[in-house]
Formats: structure tokens, sequence, C-alpha cells
């Protein structure tokens, strides 16, 4: 995984999807990480980010998944504008957590009160068969869980109750007079 910054402006490439929001920068900023590159590990396993956002401080979140003891949790990071992981959020910079059984990241918003909705699918064995249910969870602005959301920071829901659905949150829209909007399939 990687994050890129190009000139003033921010530029990543994520699994080889380039994302540009500069208009006229071109080459890396080489202030940014190490030569304009941020590379990332937190195992020796399955790492992917998603989704990606930036706070009005200019500190970037990223939203994935992480395979850890053979099953999958979401994963967010947090970093500075300089590149460097913000050791101030979740626990050293990074929050982890799984939804049922297992559960992967796939978007994520910051709302207008700092607050951090992530969003994305869970998956659990239920009546012989693999469930997949949507969720979003929300954290406070210091990437610890808003236990005023919801059920303890975390809404999960279906779409189908069809026990061969797929039940899967793709993107949360932008804040729209406080209303959550997610997509999905």
């Amino acid at each position: 995984v990687y994050l890129y910054m190009f000139g003033l402006k921010l530029t990543f490439l994520i699994l080889l999807l380039n994302f540009t929001i500069s208009r006229s920068q071109t080459g890396l900023d080489l202030t940014f990480g190490n030569s304009g590159r941020v590379l990332n590990y937190v195992s020796n396993y399955y790492e992917g980010y998603n989704d990606i956002a930036l706070q009005s401080d200019n500190k970037i979140l990223t939203v994935g998944s992480l395979q850890i003891a053979g099953k999958f949790v979401t994963l967010v990071h947090r970093y500075l504008p300089n590149g460097n992981i913000d050791s101030s959020f979740a626990s050293n910079g990074n929050f982890t957590t799984s939804v049922n059984y297992e559960a992967r990241g796939s978007g994520i918003d910051v709302r207008s009160d700092a607050k951090i909705l992530i969003t994305g699918y869970t998956r659990h064995w239920k009546n012989a068969a693999w469930q997949f249910d949507m969720y979003t969870i929300r954290l406070k602005p210091n990437g610890l869980l808003d236990s005023s959301f919801a059920t303890n920071g975390v809404f999960v829901s279906k779409i189908s109750t069809s026990s061969t659905s797929f039940n899967y949150a793709i993107k949360i829209l932008k804040e729209q007079h406080s209303t959550i909007i997610i997509g999905g399939y």
C-alpha cells in the first residue's frame, strides 16, 4: 500500500488506483514521508486500503482490511500531513476491529463534528453458510469507538435476509443535513 504526495496538494496511489487532487503540481513532494512515499506494514499478512479521507487539519485517514490469524479485521490508519503515522490516534495510529466474526473496511468519511464514519461488510457463519452484513462504525476524533452511536459505536444491517445474499457497504457520501448515506450492494 502506497501513499504519495505531489506538490502542495495530495495524490494517492492505492492498490494501483491514482486519485489526483492537484491541478498544476507535478512530481513527488519529497518532504512527504520517505521521498514522497509512505509504506506502512502492520503485519506480514494481507493488508490493503480501500478508501481515503482528508481531515480539515490535513491529517490523512485510510480504511481497509488486515488479516490477523486467518481472519480479516477493519484497519484504519491516520497519518500526519508529513506522512508520519499519527501515534495520538487510536492505538499508535492504528484502529482495528472485527464485527461479528470478521470485518472488511471499504469506506470512510470525516463528519463536520470531526467524528469518523467507517463502513464495510462483515462475514460470519450462520445456518451452515457464510452470512454477509453491512456495517457502519463511528469513531471519536481520537480514534476510539463512539459508544453514543448505534450499539457501542457499531451499526450492522442487512439489505436482504436471503441466506445466499451479500450485503456489502462500499461508500459513505459526504454529510448532508446530518444524514448518513451509505451505498453498497
